[in-house]
């Protein structure tokens, strides 16, 4: 089951003692939810707690996303576990938590160069404008986080590649329509050239690959998840970019505090980019890269590369967006969907090879 989808209801009749694995951790329910007898929505609700109610894991249910979960009035049971979040920890205070202030929205005109990555790069007029990120190494994943995080492993991004500096706009869409290359602007509210284009399905994305690279020669792609996870850390080793808390204005998600509109997101370019120079990295629209769903990283590629194993009926997605909260917006954090099927929250960021 994706990481975003709710369980099938009944689909999979539980055995009358199913393997627990104990674990232990502090983690808080993402909604009002219903704790259940057993690992199963079809077992008798033994209680419900809401969102942001601290839970004790003490149990994962073998092979399946269930949890087992103690209340602080000592009330066992177990929860699904797209429900809950690992507690967030607290910033730690002094020199190693230095305090990092969102940049102001300027003019187009006026944005700044990247500060490490370099050039940027723009084929057409209608193209993608596109950054230079830099090869390097980082630590993928999350040895804390979700379990769909882990484990944590080091990987090495060899060679150079360009991302895009925002996610793809409606009106950079509708170049490829107007080339009638691409299907119609998919059904957006409150839609401006600058808004993330969003409701587009993973393969209609290669349809506009496909267009970009035969207009300007060039081989553009989506990026494959380490790529992804490289460019949004851009060297920093937090949940966010710029710290361990979502703190204000920061992003575009519900939760992140400033304007938010729950119809749709802002358009791009709105808040601080981070040190690779590259924006809305986080909040604002979930971003299809290049990789086969896993549930997690076990025997993920170290050398940056895209995952063509797995359940590539699903794709990734990487960002979280507006309509979700600060949780979803970590640069670790991972979901999946159906690659064939639009949805809302889903948009992209294009990547391209370099020389």
């Amino acid at each position: 089951t994706p990481r975003n989808m709710p369980p099938p209801q009944g689909a999979h009749p539980m055995p009358p003692s199913p393997e627990v694995a104990a674990i232990t951790g502090e983690y808080v329910a993402v909604r009002s939810s219903n704790i259940r007898r057993g690992p199963s929505a079809e077992t008798e609700r033994v209680a419900t707690v809401d969102a942001g109610a601290s839970l004790r894991v003490v149990g994962l249910t073998e092979g399946r996303d269930w949890y087992q979960v103690e209340t602080p009035d000592g009330q066992r049971g177990f929860i699904y576990g797209q429900l809950i979040r690992p507690k967030p920890q607290p910033e730690p205070a002094g020199p190693t938590a230095p305090k990092v202030e969102p940049a102001p929205k300027v003019e187009e005109a006026a944005l700044p160069a990247p500060r490490i990555a370099g050039e940027l790069i723009k084929d057409c007029e209608s193209c993608p404008e596109m950054v230079r990120i830099p090869a390097g190494s980082f630590v993928m994943g999350s040895a804390s986080g979700h379990w769909s995080e882990k484990p944590a492993l080091r990987v090495t991004i060899a060679k150079p590649f360009a991302l895009g500096r925002y996610v793809l706009t409606a009106g950079q869409w509708q170049a490829c329509v107007d080339a009638g290359a691409c299907p119609s602007l998919p059904q957006m509210q409150g839609a401006a050239p600058k808004t993330p284009v969003h409701n587009v399905s993973w393969n209609e994305v290669q349809g506009y690959l496909k267009w970009l690279r035969q207009t300007t020669g060039q081989p553009y792609r989506l990026p494959s998840e380490a790529e992804w996870e490289y460019a949004a850390r851009a060297g920093t080793k937090t949940r966010y970019w710029w710290g361990e808390a979502i703190g204000v204005n920061n992003a575009d998600c519900n939760g992140c505090g400033g304007q938010w509109n729950r119809k749709t997101p802002t358009e791009v370019g709105a808040y601080a980019a981070n040190p690779f120079g590259l924006y809305d990295m986080s909040g604002g629209v979930m971003e299809w890269v290049a990789d086969c769903w896993h549930p997690d990283h076990q025997g993920a590629p170290t050398d940056g590369s895209a995952r063509s194993d797995g359940d590539c009926s699903q794709r990734v997605l990487r960002g979280g967006s507006w309509r979700h909260d600060p949780t979803y917006a970590t640069v670790t954090s991972r979901l999946s969907y159906d690659a064939s099927v639009r949805y809302y929250t889903n948009g992209v960021r294009i990547a391209r090879d370099l020389p």
